[in-house]
């Protein structure tokens, strides 16, 4: 466990609940428009699953899998993000058009604002903060920014460059608690500070993706496995995937365990998983 942490004081993650998802299309294979895109699937901390399916279409599922959420827009290109970090206030990012729309918990529209008319350049990664703010990860500054709806910079975070002296290139960006976590496949995940500050980082490099789900507790996605680590008590569990539900994603939820494949979602118990 201690070749996975690095730098960690008094941290501190309040109940908090998102699940992330990696894509398994592949050999470039076009797949139906009623597919799901396990990419955006997500859930929030009551529990409810949120997932794009191809055609563009969002569906919100309560914890018994009955759909109570509904949102389709076909302007704005394909779905990149889900944030569902507040189950009252969702907000959806088109990347193609670098637009983000805020849904209600019913995914009624409730606004929507562009990046490019606030000044940005492209951007692929933005995350919403609980204070109705949003992070944004701009990859040609290799910076974080937090602003407000209107484009107003409150936060500027530094030059990544200067800290790794690489580009890095995070895939996934979760607010949680006092910290933001910026996810990087092959390498881990990046915890930085309300402020944009870097501060820490938690070394796994098999990483696919993560997910953070209370006091501490992450999951890290690996190809073969899940594995929990609890950066309050520095300890580890691993859960070897087994071979049936390898195809697709396993989102832990305070509940259960839903399995998301591109045809299907199951809902499985918690004691599903034999952690060692």
């Amino acid at each position: 466990m201690k070749e996975h942490l690095q730098d960690w004081s008094s941290l501190w993650i309040l109940p908090f609940l998102l699940a992330c998802s990696v894509s398994k299309v592949q050999n470039g294979v076009t797949p139906d428009q009623d597919q799901i895109n396990i990419r955006t699937a997500v859930t929030d901390q009551l529990g409810n699953l949120y997932f794009a399916k191809y055609s563009n279409e969002i569906i919100k599922q309560d914890p018994d899998g009955k759909q109570i959420g509904y949102f389709s827009n076909n302007q704005l290109g394909k779905i990149g993000i889900i944030d569902a970090t507040s189950p009252l206030k969702v907000m959806v990012f088109y990347p193609d058009f670098n637009t983000g729309v805020v849904l209600d918990r019913r995914l009624l529209e409730t606004g929507r604002f562009n990046l490019i008319d606030m000044g940005f350049g492209e951007i692929d990664l933005v995350a919403f903060s609980r204070d109705g703010t949003i992070w944004i990860f701009d990859d040609h500054e290799q910076r974080l920014y937090k602003i407000d709806q209107q484009g107003q910079i409150i936060r500027t975070g530094d030059d990544l460059r200067l800290t790794f002296n690489e580009r890095l290139q995070p895939t996934r960006m979760i607010e949680a608690g006092e910290f933001l976590y910026l996810g990087i496949p092959g390498k881990g995940v990046l915890v930085f500070d309300l402020f944009g500050q870097y501060k820490s980082q938690v070394l796994f490099d098999d990483l696919l993706d993560f997910q953070v789900i209370q006091d501490g507790i992450l999951i890290f996605e690996k190809a073969d496995s899940l594995n929990e680590v609890n950066i309050l008590t520095h300890t580890e569990k691993r859960f070897l995937i087994k071979d049936e539900l390898r195809v697709g994603r396993i989102l832990v939820t305070k509940q259960q365990l839903i399995h998301i494949t591109q045809e299907a979602i199951s809902h499985l118990p918690l004691d599903a998983l034999n952690w060692e």
